[in-house]
């Protein structure tokens, strides 16, 4: 977006209302409390107070009143970083340690819990973007990922990362292979403490190893698991820590001029990887939104692509669904929608896997009961049953329990 204009954009098309917000402005939980403000809990809508600038020109800033702003907030964001000072050294030393120990350099090559300090594969995603963008967007029920998280005994956001993870094996299978490394994704992790719903970006990012090399789902799930976990270990301190606000005068200029010069030397295409993708999970309304008394039926996030990264899935709650919105550079994944498909398809592997998992156990205690019948000469009214019978059953019921 050109911030030659105000950054924001709204266009209404037919049913559909499109918003496009720079990043600068707001990041996903940002977001998600402006569209709560905008849209209405109840069909009638609401009246909302209208209170009274100040200014007689709310739209026009002089260059002394801006420059007078932009200074004052420089100041206040130094002087919030200089008094978290003595806390973050000692906090980012200890978490150097802990991200040294679960390193690939310091594991032992027994140690199950994947390292997130590796280097990312180069798959067809990892290029230079252009200009053009490709979008798919998919609607899976949160009821059945949200007992899927409760079965296996984690959070919603890594049976999100599981579902990502399948698809793109499935859709790299068709397109340049499957890396014998895993993929890894840079996963943004929010700042805010709770309640904070101010407009602007409070996030930072993780990096998750996706255990895309295992080609089954529950070894590929327990590889997030131990991703997931090291990541934690880590952001979990970093987090209380890391400033949401950097002192950034003229930045921007400097930025847009470098990224133009990193582009048209495709020094993404040449450089080594730290991830592959991103993946983000925002949290959204649990309850219908309403706009003009309209009931929103989907709410789908469209997200950023960056040089080396072609590729972005945000997922965004609603309701009682799940939104996925995939975007991607055109060139390099013009076919965004397959990779959509894929995500439906790697939803029913998941349901499939917990139906097994959760059939298992009533399997096995039917098993049981069935034994304890024959043994004591209840089953199919004979008086007895031999021993042999008994113990086949036995086994039967052994190997039920030992596959659960």
């Amino acid at each position: 977006m050109c911030l030659k204009a105000w950054p924001w954009r709204p266009t209404a098309v037919g049913v559909g209302l499109y918003t496009q917000l720079h990043h600068a402005a707001v990041d996903g939980q940002a977001a998600v409390a402006l569209a709560q403000v905008l849209m209405d809990l109840q069909p009638a809508g609401r009246e909302l107070p209208v209170k009274p600038s100040k200014r007689n020109k709310v739209f026009k800033l002089g260059w002394a009143e801006m420059l007078r702003a932009a200074i004052a907030t420089e100041a206040q964001q130094v002087v919030q970083i200089v008094k978290q000072l003595p806390g973050t050294v000692g906090t980012l030393a200890g978490a150097a340690g802990q991200v040294l120990q679960k390193s690939a350099l310091l594991r032992s090559k027994r140690t199950a819990t994947p390292a997130n300090l590796t280097l990312a594969p180069r798959t067809v995603l990892n290029t230079s973007v252009g200009t053009g963008r490709a979008f798919a967007a998919i609607t899976l029920p949160l009821a059945p990922l949200k007992a899927s998280a409760r079965l296996n005994d984690c959070k919603l956001n890594e049976i999100v990362l599981l579902l990502c993870a399948t698809a793109l094996r499935r859709w790299l299978g068709q397109h340049g292979g499957v890396p014998r490394k895993s993929l890894v994704a840079a996963v943004p992790i929010s700042l805010r403490a709770a309640g904070d719903t101010t407009s602007n970006t409070q996030a930072s990012m993780m990096l998750v190893s996706l255990g895309t090399q295992l080609a089954d789902l529950r070894p590929r799930l327990d590889h997030i698991l131990g991703a997931s976990a090291a990541m934690k270990a880590t952001a979990g301190d970093l987090k209380r820590v890391l400033p949401t606000d950097y002192p950034s005068i003229g930045v921007p200029w400097l930025v847009e001029a470098l990224s133009a010069i990193y582009g048209k030397a495709r020094v993404a295409d040449r450089i080594p990887l730290v991830a592959n993708l991103v993946i983000s999970n925002v949290p959204g309304p649990p309850v219908p939104l309403y706009m003009a008394g309209a009931r929103m039926r989907s709410n789908y996030p469209t997200s950023i692509v960056v040089h080396g990264m072609a590729l972005n899935i945000t997922v965004q709650s609603y309701d009682q669904q799940m939104d996925f919105g995939l975007m991607a550079d055109a060139a390099a994944m013009p076919d965004v929608r397959a990779l959509a498909e894929a995500l439906r398809v790697a939803f029913d592997d998941l349901c499939l896997m917990d139906a097994e998992a959760a059939a298992a156990p009533t399997l096995a205690d039917a098993g049981r009961a069935l034994v304890g019948s024959a043994r004591r000469g209840l089953w199919g009214g004979l008086g007895q049953v031999s021993e042999a019978v008994s113990g086949a059953v036995s086994g039967l019921v052994g190997g039920v329990v030992k596959g659960a």
